[in-house]
């Protein structure tokens, strides 16, 4: 299979991710976004629930826990294990945050209604934009939130066509919010109105290079109603040029090294030093490009270092139940996951990858250590 590295910024290597100068290198180097101290030990950290957060996230050296509840988003010391809730008066179906947790931005929902917050440097909630409508009367969700890593860009996907005019295609497109200044851009479009929806931007560090999919034909999607992946850089939008049909999910890491795309035949990664196909589905990559985590052919979370093709399975440290992993730690040492809760027994799976005892009801959020990398823990 044919593929084209998409030219990307990289960025030299810096001790502390709240103090992250970009600078241009020279291709082919693609080193690590930033440089951090080897994984610190921490305890094992659960939670159980009637049912599981979906987002979880890590801060850059896994010494907090974000995740969503109703009524307020939590935030765990895993230092000490001590919580604090922020009260919201609505629920958060969605967060996003920077490495080091200096910005914050979250979807609320009130029923159909759905709102963009963000907050950071002790700023306080900020009500980002009106709320969406479309043309045609209805009240229409946000989703796909993210943010860049140094805070400056928050992207999203919407079908509302209340923030930008003309918007007259009535479809989910992709926007690019600048938080200093609220002047907000549509990147999801050509020449014309796109005649297929956008959505599942990913950015890297900068948020100035931006992969999305999309149906549009209108765009140089090849196949109608199958996802191509197009790449946006200064206002263009064009085909990225791979090969996979019907792209349905897309991850790319900080440093804009690695982009994956996921088909129903499984994952495709590009690297700067290699491609390889996996057979999987919903991948989870690390910041740094150097982890990925994906539900296998039996459907079992694994966790895979992209340069080797090592493995190992999503179960350690007496955590049996995880069946999807969420989010990394920009360091790579902890990753998050949602599985049975930790009292349930542990999961017993066919040659199909049909699971015989889930029945268990209850669910849980997991903070675990990289299986592939050493227990921190163990050294003198």
């Amino acid at each position: 299979m044919r593929w084209r590295f998409l030219p990307v910024i990289l960025f030299a290597c810096q001790d502390d991710t709240r103090n992250l100068e970009p600078q241009n290198l020279p291709e082919p180097t693609c080193p690590a976004l930033f440089a951090l101290p080897a994984p610190r030990c921490l305890a094992p950290w659960s939670e159980t629930f009637g049912e599981a957060p979906q987002t979880a996230l890590l801060d850059s050296r896994a010494e907090k826990l974000l995740y969503p509840r109703p009524g307020g988003v939590v935030t765990v010391n895993l230092l000490d294990q001590n919580s604090t809730s922020e009260p919201i008066e609505h629920p958060a179906v969605e967060l996003a945050t920077t490495p080091d947790f200096s910005a914050f931005a979250t979807i609320l929902a009130q029923g159909e209604i759905h709102d963009i917050y963000w907050w950071g440097n002790n700023s306080g909630y900020l009500h980002t934009l009106a709320e969406p409508w479309r043309a045609d009367g209805h009240r229409v969700p946000l989703d796909n939130l993210r943010l860049s890593g140094n805070g400056k860009y928050l992207f999203f996907s919407t079908s509302a066509d209340s923030f930008l005019i003309p918007d007259t295609n009535l479809l989910h497109d992709v926007y690019r919010l600048t938080l200093a200044t609220s002047k907000l851009e549509r990147i999801s479009l050509g020449a014309a109105e796109t005649d297929g929806p956008a959505y599942g931007a990913r950015t890297h560090w900068n948020g100035d290079k931006v992969w999305f999919i999309s149906t549009a034909i209108s765009l140089g999607a090849r196949f109608i109603g199958e996802g191509d992946v197009f790449f946006w850089e200064n206002g263009e939008v064009k085909p990225a040029g791979f090969e996979e049909r019907n792209v349905t999910g897309l991850e790319v890491s900080a440093n804009g090294c690695v982009v994956i795309t996921e088909t129903a035949n499984g994952l495709v990664i590009r690297d700067a030093d290699q491609q390889s196909e996996i057979i999987g589905q919903r991948p989870v990559l690390a910041p740094s490009g150097r982890y990925l985590t994906y539900l296998n052919a039996q459907r079992r979370p694994v966790v895979r270092e992209i340069s080797t093709g090592a493995e190992a399975p999503l179960d350690v440290d007496g955590v049996t139940g995880a069946t999807q992993a969420l989010s990394f730690s920009a360091d790579d040492g902890y990753l998050t996951a949602v599985g049975y809760g930790p009292t349930c027994p542990r999961p017993v799976y066919d040659e199909l990858g049909q699971c015989q005892n889930c029945n268990c009801r209850l669910q849980g959020l997991y903070v675990m250590r990289n299986p592939l990398l050493p227990n921190p823990c163990n050294s003198p």
